[in-house]
């Protein structure tokens, strides 16, 4: 058995690695490939990910549906967010493969929530 938070640090950096590979598609198999292998990685860290989530809104008690919703807000706005940045880079740019990098180093972060919880 592993436990959420390893199997999180691991699906995080193979989702990483992942979205890198996506960088370097250029034809029908290899994106084929890429996203298989976005897939699994993906589900390799959203569901750790969201074990530890639902733990924590156990947590709560009866406080447990705001601790959700407050997600669910955080989430939508960082994809707003995300989006602007996004729209302003390709301003400036039409190649749509440097999304892919910030995609990986966003995967990355889920560690540093990690991080983060355990110096609370």
């Amino acid at each position: 058995r592993v436990k959420p938070k390893k199997l999180l640090v691991i699906g995080s950096i193979l989702n990483s690695g992942a979205w890198l590979g996506k960088f370097f598609v250029f034809e029908p198999i290899s994106a084929f490939l890429a996203q298989s292998f976005y897939r699994f990685t993906r589900t390799a860290a959203s569901i750790p990910f969201q074990t530890i989530f639902y733990n924590k809104a156990k947590a709560k008690g009866e406080e447990i549906d705001e601790f959700i919703i407050l997600r669910e807000v955080v989430l939508n706005v960082n994809r707003a967010f995300l989006f602007l940045i996004f729209a302003f880079i390709f301003l400036f740019t039409s190649k749509v493969n440097i999304t892919f990098i910030f995609a990986a180093v966003f995967s990355l972060m889920l560690m540093f929530l990690l991080k983060k919880e355990k110096h609370r």
